[in-house]
């Protein structure tokens, strides 16, 4: 398992919290995860979270598997959905701990309508359970603080890639690039366009592509990413953060928005992300990084039965 944190300098910090656990030794929730991200951020910096998971359920293989063109070394995906982050008081349980999403597996499937475009409320207590959702990370755009001088921290990568470094952290008070100033009028205003989420449903029909998508991971129609068709939970954090002018995939060649690509925008795009006025921090808690976790059910239900 390991947390990692990004800056708007354009490295990375990796903090290892203790090596990969084997499937057996599996740690029962994400609490460790949910932990580190509210004490390194303050509230107003966890509002707008993207929150990756990575389900080992059948439904969620294969739409890591839709994601391998996308990955460089043609391997499965390690998320299978993301969602926002609306609400995260200091202290909250995960169960308080809430935010939008448009799931394929919602919460309250009565809540997923064409008026809402599909999008439906959850809470973080969905996700703490580490063996159904192996691999989880959060990403989020935090304020920087003003009257700070700018400085630079360098430590050595342990032996490890040259992005385990904590590099140099650059503190402004607004955009030199003209980009938005992350402040709490920022993170409100993208609430705002969280709870409308069928607002441009010309641009992103979220409702229609989940139908697509259900279908799809159903074993019906062609990959949908390779259609133009975007997974819907990536496309609905991408419109989000288009209303208040953000460009999650500014990376992406064609219009096929998913979990890897809005991924590899934190990784690898994050300086046009804070765009100078901001940065950006990223937790991950992997414990099945190379999605391997399922394993098969016998065909017939004479041993369930039995139990």
């Amino acid at each position: 398992m390991s947390m990692m944190r990004t800056t708007a300098g354009g490295k990375l910090k990796v903090n290892e919290l203790g090596a990969a656990t084997g499937r057996r030794r599996r740690p029962r929730n994400h609490d460790e995860l949910i932990a580190a991200v509210e004490a390194g951020t303050k509230p107003d910096d966890r509002r707008g979270g993207v929150l990756f998971l990575g389900s080992c359920q059948p439904a969620a293989m294969v739409s890591r598997l839709a994601q391998i063109p996308q990955r460089h070394d043609r391997s499965p995906g390690r998320w299978s959905h993301v969602a926002l982050v609306l609400d995260w008081p200091t202290g909250a349980r995960p169960d308080q701990i809430v935010g939008l999403e448009c799931a394929l597996d919602p919460a309250d499937p009565d809540a997923a309508v064409p008026e809402r475009n599909g999008v439906t409320p959850f809470h973080m207590g969905r996700y703490r359970d580490s063996r159904r959702y192996p691999n989880m990370a959060f990403g989020a755009l935090c304020s920087v603080p003003t009257g700070t001088e700018s400085g630079e921290k360098k430590k050595k990568g342990r032996g490890k890639d040259k992005e385990q470094v904590e590099a140099e952290t650059k503190v402004v008070a607004a955009s030199p690039s003209g980009g938005p100033l992350i402040d709490a009028s920022f993170k409100e205003r993208l609430r705002n366009a969280a709870l409308r989420p069928a607002d441009d449903t010309s641009r992103y029909p979220l409702w229609e592509w989940l139908g697509v998508w259900k279908a799809f991971v159903h074993g019906v129609g062609e990959n949908p990413l390779g259609r133009g068709i975007a997974h819907p939970g990536a496309a609905f954090v991408e419109y989000v953060y288009r209303s208040v002018g953000i460009d999650m995939s500014p990376g992406a060649l064609s219009p096929s928005t998913s979990p890897e690509v809005l991924w590899a925008t934190l990784l690898y795009w994050h300086q046009h992300l804070a765009a100078g006025s901001g940065r950006i921090q990223v937790w991950t808690s992997m414990t099945d990084p190379d999605n391997l976790a399922r394993t098969a059910k016998d065909v017939a239900f004479n041993a369930a039965l039995d139990a």
